[in-house]
Protein backbone atom coordinates (compact mmCIF):
# COMPACT_ATOMS: atom_id res chain seq x y z
CA UNK A 1 0.00 0.00 0.00
CA UNK A 2 1.55 3.22 -0.70
CA UNK A 3 1.74 5.81 1.71
CA UNK A 4 1.47 9.64 1.55
CA UNK A 5 3.17 11.44 4.50
CA UNK A 6 1.98 15.07 5.10
CA UNK A 7 4.34 17.83 6.47
CA UNK A 8 3.76 20.86 6.87
CA UNK A 9 5.57 23.25 4.61
CA UNK A 10 7.72 24.13 7.78
CA UNK A 11 8.79 21.23 9.09
CA UNK A 12 9.18 19.84 6.07
CA UNK A 13 12.11 22.69 4.88
CA UNK A 14 13.35 21.94 8.33
CA UNK A 15 13.55 18.06 7.94
CA UNK A 16 15.75 18.42 4.61
CA UNK A 17 18.20 21.11 6.74
CA UNK A 18 17.31 23.70 4.62
CA UNK A 19 17.20 27.22 6.42
CA UNK A 20 13.38 29.03 6.72
CA UNK A 21 14.17 32.87 6.07
CA UNK A 22 11.89 35.63 7.33
CA UNK A 23 12.10 38.53 5.26
CA UNK A 24 9.83 41.70 4.99
CA UNK A 25 9.34 41.98 1.53
CA UNK A 26 6.89 44.87 0.00
CA UNK A 27 4.20 42.49 1.45
CA UNK A 28 5.36 43.03 4.52
CA UNK A 29 6.77 40.41 7.00
CA UNK A 30 6.15 37.77 4.74
CA UNK A 31 8.09 34.42 5.22
CA UNK A 32 9.19 32.14 2.76
CA UNK A 33 11.59 29.03 2.74
CA UNK A 34 14.78 29.00 0.74
CA UNK A 35 13.77 26.02 -1.23
CA UNK A 36 12.75 24.81 -5.04
CA UNK A 37 12.42 26.17 -8.01
CA UNK A 38 8.65 27.88 -7.84
CA UNK A 39 8.30 31.24 -8.19
CA UNK A 40 6.06 33.10 -5.70
CA UNK A 41 5.13 36.34 -6.52
CA UNK A 42 4.26 38.75 -3.18
CA UNK A 43 1.42 40.80 -3.95
CA UNK A 44 1.83 41.99 -8.00
CA UNK A 45 5.08 43.63 -6.57
CA UNK A 46 7.65 40.63 -5.99
CA UNK A 47 8.53 37.35 -8.01
CA UNK A 48 10.78 35.04 -6.19
CA UNK A 49 12.83 32.68 -7.39
CA UNK A 50 14.89 30.03 -5.71
CA UNK A 51 16.59 27.91 -8.01
CA UNK A 52 19.93 28.67 -7.58
CA UNK A 53 19.52 28.18 -4.31
CA UNK A 54 18.39 24.85 -4.64
CA UNK A 55 21.19 24.32 -6.83
CA UNK A 56 24.36 24.91 -4.50
CA UNK A 57 22.38 22.53 -1.95
CA UNK A 58 22.22 20.12 -4.18
CA UNK A 59 25.95 20.32 -5.36
CA UNK A 60 27.10 20.54 -1.94
CA UNK A 61 25.58 17.01 -1.22
CA UNK A 62 26.51 15.10 -4.44
CA UNK A 63 29.74 16.24 -3.83
CA UNK A 64 30.01 15.20 -0.04
CA UNK A 65 28.34 12.01 -1.36
CA UNK A 66 31.10 11.48 -3.98
CA UNK A 67 33.80 12.03 -1.42
CA UNK A 68 32.16 9.74 0.94
CA UNK A 69 31.65 7.14 -1.64
CA UNK A 70 35.39 7.52 -2.95
CA UNK A 71 36.94 6.64 0.64
CA UNK A 72 34.36 3.56 0.98
CA UNK A 73 35.59 2.06 -2.74
CA UNK A 74 39.56 2.82 -1.36
CA UNK A 75 39.06 0.81 1.86
CA UNK A 76 36.96 -1.65 0.91
CA UNK A 77 39.92 -2.52 -2.19
CA UNK A 78 42.61 -2.29 0.44
CA UNK A 79 40.47 -5.17 2.27
CA UNK A 80 39.02 -2.80 5.02
CA UNK A 81 35.98 -4.37 6.87
CA UNK A 82 32.12 -3.03 6.22
CA UNK A 83 32.87 -1.69 9.84
CA UNK A 84 36.06 0.55 8.60
CA UNK A 85 35.23 1.25 4.98
CA UNK A 86 31.76 3.17 6.78
CA UNK A 87 34.38 4.84 9.32
CA UNK A 88 36.23 6.10 6.17
CA UNK A 89 33.04 7.35 4.10
CA UNK A 90 32.26 9.70 7.52
CA UNK A 91 35.70 10.74 7.59
CA UNK A 92 35.64 11.83 3.96
CA UNK A 93 32.41 13.47 4.94
CA UNK A 94 34.23 15.38 7.80
CA UNK A 95 37.31 16.30 5.91
CA UNK A 96 34.72 17.45 3.34
CA UNK A 97 33.08 19.81 5.47
CA UNK A 98 35.83 21.36 6.95
CA UNK A 99 37.22 22.36 3.67
CA UNK A 100 33.74 23.89 2.63
CA UNK A 101 33.97 25.96 6.21
CA UNK A 102 37.67 27.21 5.42
CA UNK A 103 37.05 27.97 1.51
CA UNK A 104 33.52 29.95 3.39
CA UNK A 105 35.74 31.91 6.08
CA UNK A 106 38.44 32.62 3.29
CA UNK A 107 35.51 34.42 1.50
CA UNK A 108 34.45 36.29 4.11
CA UNK A 109 37.51 37.66 4.49
CA UNK A 110 37.84 39.06 1.08
CA UNK A 111 37.35 42.55 1.95
CA UNK A 112 39.83 42.60 4.75
CA UNK A 113 42.94 41.05 3.05
CA UNK A 114 41.94 43.50 -0.12
CA UNK A 115 41.90 46.69 2.77
CA UNK A 116 44.85 45.30 3.82
CA UNK A 117 46.78 44.85 0.75
CA UNK A 118 45.51 48.27 -0.60
CA UNK A 119 47.45 50.14 2.70
CA UNK A 120 50.39 47.93 1.78
CA UNK A 121 50.30 49.52 -1.96
CA UNK A 122 49.60 52.95 -0.38
CA UNK A 123 52.44 52.91 1.98
CA UNK A 124 55.14 51.38 -0.85
CA UNK A 125 54.24 54.20 -3.30
CA UNK A 126 54.81 56.75 -0.59
CA UNK A 127 57.70 55.77 -0.62
CA UNK A 128 58.71 55.54 -3.75
CA UNK A 129 57.21 58.91 -3.82
CA UNK A 130 60.04 59.90 -1.27
CA UNK A 131 62.83 58.27 -3.12
CA UNK A 132 61.92 59.90 -6.53
CA UNK A 133 62.04 63.12 -4.81
CA UNK A 134 61.16 66.05 -7.39
CA UNK A 135 64.02 66.62 -9.68
CA UNK A 136 64.39 65.24 -13.19
CA UNK A 137 66.56 62.16 -13.01
CA UNK A 138 66.86 58.52 -14.91
CA UNK A 139 64.90 55.57 -13.60
CA UNK A 140 65.72 52.11 -13.74
CA UNK A 141 63.21 50.59 -16.81
CA UNK A 142 62.26 47.70 -14.28
CA UNK A 143 61.25 50.41 -12.03
CA UNK A 144 59.00 52.35 -14.45
CA UNK A 145 57.69 49.27 -15.96
CA UNK A 146 56.46 48.42 -12.00
CA UNK A 147 55.19 51.53 -11.67
CA UNK A 148 52.70 51.46 -15.24
CA UNK A 149 51.63 48.22 -13.89
CA UNK A 150 50.73 49.40 -10.69
CA UNK A 151 49.11 52.72 -12.31
CA UNK A 152 46.94 50.64 -14.94
CA UNK A 153 45.86 48.06 -12.94
CA UNK A 154 44.45 50.38 -9.92
CA UNK A 155 43.02 52.16 -12.69
CA UNK A 156 41.35 49.53 -14.11
CA UNK A 157 40.03 48.03 -10.59
CA UNK A 158 38.74 51.43 -9.34
CA UNK A 159 36.65 51.89 -12.46
CA UNK A 160 34.97 48.44 -12.03
CA UNK A 161 33.99 48.86 -8.70
CA UNK A 162 32.33 52.07 -9.49
CA UNK A 163 30.29 50.68 -12.42
CA UNK A 164 29.57 48.01 -9.99
CA UNK A 165 28.47 50.10 -7.23
CA UNK A 166 26.60 52.45 -9.29
CA UNK A 167 24.83 49.16 -10.64
CA UNK A 168 23.99 47.96 -7.08
CA UNK A 169 22.72 51.61 -6.43
CA UNK A 170 20.20 51.50 -9.20
CA UNK A 171 17.56 49.81 -7.71
CA UNK A 172 14.76 48.98 -10.23
CA UNK A 173 11.57 51.05 -9.73
CA UNK A 174 9.28 48.14 -9.11
CA UNK A 175 11.15 47.16 -6.06
CA UNK A 176 10.73 51.02 -4.62
CA UNK A 177 8.30 53.25 -3.87
CA UNK A 178 8.48 55.26 -6.76
CA UNK A 179 6.93 52.23 -8.69
CA UNK A 180 4.46 51.12 -5.98
CA UNK A 181 0.86 52.05 -5.92
CA UNK A 182 -0.56 53.44 -2.61
CA UNK A 183 -3.43 51.38 -2.57
CA UNK A 184 -1.43 48.09 -3.64
CA UNK A 185 0.64 46.52 -6.07
CA UNK A 186 2.57 48.58 -8.65
CA UNK A 187 2.04 51.13 -10.64
CA UNK A 188 2.26 51.84 -14.11
CA UNK A 189 6.09 52.73 -13.60
CA UNK A 190 6.55 49.77 -11.30
CA UNK A 191 4.50 47.21 -13.88
CA UNK A 192 7.27 48.32 -16.73
CA UNK A 193 10.42 48.17 -14.44
CA UNK A 194 9.58 44.30 -14.10
CA UNK A 195 8.56 43.33 -17.09
CA UNK A 196 11.78 45.22 -18.35
CA UNK A 197 13.96 43.51 -15.61
CA UNK A 198 11.84 39.85 -16.31
CA UNK A 199 11.51 39.75 -20.55
CA UNK A 200 8.26 37.78 -20.73
CA UNK A 201 6.05 38.88 -18.34
CA UNK A 202 3.30 40.79 -18.74
CA UNK A 203 2.08 42.58 -15.66
CA UNK A 204 -1.85 44.03 -16.12
CA UNK A 205 -3.13 46.98 -13.57
CA UNK A 206 -5.60 45.09 -10.87
CA UNK A 207 -8.99 44.03 -12.14
CA UNK A 208 -11.92 44.05 -9.95
CA UNK A 209 -14.74 42.00 -12.07
CA UNK A 210 -15.86 39.34 -11.46
CA UNK A 211 -15.32 36.54 -13.22
CA UNK A 212 -11.71 37.73 -14.29
CA UNK A 213 -9.66 34.85 -14.58
CA UNK A 214 -6.60 36.90 -13.66
CA UNK A 215 -8.56 38.18 -10.93
CA UNK A 216 -9.22 34.53 -9.86
CA UNK A 217 -5.77 33.37 -9.93
CA UNK A 218 -4.77 36.41 -7.90
CA UNK A 219 -6.97 36.05 -5.40
CA UNK A 220 -6.43 32.50 -4.67
CA UNK A 221 -2.39 32.60 -4.66
CA UNK A 222 -2.61 35.99 -2.41
CA UNK A 223 -5.33 34.78 0.38
CA UNK A 224 -3.30 31.31 0.57
CA UNK A 225 0.37 33.40 0.39
CA UNK A 226 -1.87 35.39 3.45
CA UNK A 227 -2.53 32.55 5.57
CA UNK A 228 0.69 30.39 5.22
CA UNK A 229 3.68 33.07 4.50
CA UNK A 230 2.58 35.66 6.16
CA UNK A 231 3.08 36.42 9.82
CA UNK A 232 -0.09 37.29 11.83
CA UNK A 233 0.73 40.60 12.71
CA UNK A 234 1.31 41.79 9.07
CA UNK A 235 -2.16 39.67 8.25
CA UNK A 236 -3.91 41.57 10.47
CA UNK A 237 -2.71 45.19 9.69
CA UNK A 238 -5.21 46.30 7.07
CA UNK A 239 -2.13 48.84 5.85
CA UNK A 240 0.12 45.92 5.23
CA UNK A 241 1.43 45.32 1.56
CA UNK A 242 -0.78 42.26 1.49
CA UNK A 243 -3.83 43.42 2.58
CA UNK A 244 -3.53 46.74 0.12
CA UNK A 245 -3.06 44.29 -2.73
CA UNK A 246 -6.14 41.97 -1.87
CA UNK A 247 -8.49 45.05 -1.55
CA UNK A 248 -7.68 46.62 -4.55
CA UNK A 249 -8.12 42.94 -6.62
CA UNK A 250 -11.02 42.82 -4.51
CA UNK A 251 -10.74 39.62 -3.25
Amino acid sequence: MEMVLQLDTSQKFKSLGVEMLDENVSTGGARRARFGGIKQRIGSSEVISNRDIQKQHDDHATKKKSAGDEAHAAATKAGKSPMEAETARNRAHREYEKAQKKLREAQDHEVSMAQAQLKNAKDNITKIQKKLGKKEKNIPAWVQAKITDTEHNTSAAATHEQKTYTQFCEVAAWQRSAGKNKEGGLNEKGRKSYEAENPGSDLKAPSKKVGNPRRASFCARMKGMKSKLTSKKTANDPDSRINKSLRAWNC
